[in-house]
């Protein structure tokens, strides 16, 4: 609306009045809905901490076994230095050999 248009307002009315204050049900539900967004908030922010923490753990733990691994490829390298590197022995073949009799 224009100025034209507007309705005459005297400066009484504009005056702030007292008014007790009376609870409605639409703020305790609007409080209530603030209070779930809240908190809603917080888990998620507190789900990303810990995502974010698991996430770090398990590079960790994924770095270390690499490790592991490289260190136990090189120890078998090293003890194949002797024979054919292409030519793996047997799986269980030395302890066989130790308990077989000797022909004879």
């Amino acid at each position: 609306m224009s100025e034209e248009q507007a309705p005459a307002v005297s400066a009484a009315t504009n005056e702030p009045q007292t008014r007790t204050y009376l609870p409605s049900a639409g703020s305790e539900s609007t409080r209530e809905m603030r209070e779930v967004s809240r908190r809603r908030r917080d888990a998620e922010e507190k789900l990303q901490q810990h995502l974010q923490e698991a996430d770090q753990l398990h590079e960790a733990h994924v770095q270390a076994h690499l490790k592991e691994s490289a260190a136990k490829d090189e120890s078998d390298s090293a003890a194949r230095q002797g024979g054919d590197p292409d030519e793996a022995p047997p799986a269980g073949g030395a302890a066989r050999n130790s308990r077989e009799k000797p022909a004879g």
